[in-house]
């Protein structure tokens, strides 16, 4: 993971390009069910917690799938 502080030209370009990022998941996600924004909300956090901490996926500590190595 790599952090970064961004300008304030930087933080402009950011806002201004928040509306049509929120359009698009709006498009993207909104057609979802409730099961499937919850199937994804619990991948994301294990793909957060696989880059922040190193730690593998709780489906592979239980071996549903194969872990990351």
């Amino acid at each position: 993971m790599t952090n970064v502080v961004l300008t304030d030209a930087g933080r402009q370009a950011v806002e201004h390009g928040l509306p049509r990022r929120n359009a698009f998941l709006a498009s993207a996600l909104g057609a979802l069910s409730d099961d499937a924004l919850h199937a994804l909300e619990e991948a994301l956090k294990d793909i957060e917690r696989c880059v922040t901490h190193g730690e593998p996926p709780v489906q592979a500590e239980r071996g549903d799938m194969p872990a990351i190595e």
